[in-house]
C-alpha cells in the first residue's frame, strides 16, 4: 500500500512540473509583427519560441491584387546558416479563409507534406530536407489576409 501511495504522488508531481513547463513556454513566445508596402498595414505576426530553433527566417514577403480580383500573398524563407533546410515545420492561421496555398521551391526536398484545414484558414508545410537557396508559401484569397505564422525564427534584418 505504502508503495501505491509513493507511486501515484510521483505521477501526480510529475504531471504538475510538465504542465508548468508547457505555460512557461507559451508565455515565453515572442511576437514579430510584419508589415506591407507603405510599413503601416501590418499584414502578419510571427509567433517565435525561443526554445525552438528552426534556423528559419522570413526573409521577404508581398501581398497584391491582382487583374483578377484576388490577393496573392507571398512569404519567402532563407536559412539563418545558409545551408539546407532540415525540419521545416512552418504553421500559418489566417484570419479569413483562402482560396489556395502552395509551398514552391526551385530545388529537392525529402520526406515533404502540405495540408489545408477543411475552413482553409490553417495551413502547415513539413520537409525533413530542403535544398534550395530559399523557398516561398503563396497565399491566394478573395480579401485581404492577416497571417499569424508559427515554425519561424524571426525576420531577416531584425
Amino acid at each position: 500500500m505504502k508503495i501505491l501511495a509513493i507511486l501515484f504522488f510521483t505521477i501526480i508531481s510529475v504531471s504538475a512540473s510538465a504542465q508548468n513547463t508547457y505555460n512557461n513556454q507559451v508565455n515565453n513566445l515572442k511576437e514579430l509583427n510584419i508589415y506591407g508596402g507603405n510599413s503601416k498595414i501590418s499584414i502578419g505576426k510571427i509567433l517565435v519560441n525561443p526554445t525552438i530553433k528552426p534556423k528559419l527566417l522570413l526573409s521577404g514577403y508581398t501581398q497584391v491584387k491582382d487583374t483578377a480580383d484576388t490577393y496573392k500573398t507571398t512569404f519567402i524563407f532563407n536559412s539563418v546558416d545558409n545551408l539546407p533546410f532540415f525540419g521545416v515545420n512552418v504553421y500559418l492561421r489566417f484570419n479569413e479563409s483562402v482560396s489556395s496555398v502552395h509551398a514552391i521551391f526551385n530545388g529537392t526536398a525529402m520526406i515533404m507534406s502540405e495540408g489545408q484545414s477543411q475552413d482553409m484558414k490553417e495551413y502547415q508545410f513539413k520537409a525533413s530536407q530542403i535544398n534550395a537557396d530559399s523557398f516561398s508559401i503563396e497565399i491566394v484569397s478573395k480579401t485581404k489576409i492577416f497571417t499569424t505564422m508559427y515554425g519561424v525564427d524571426g525576420m531577416a534584418g531584425q
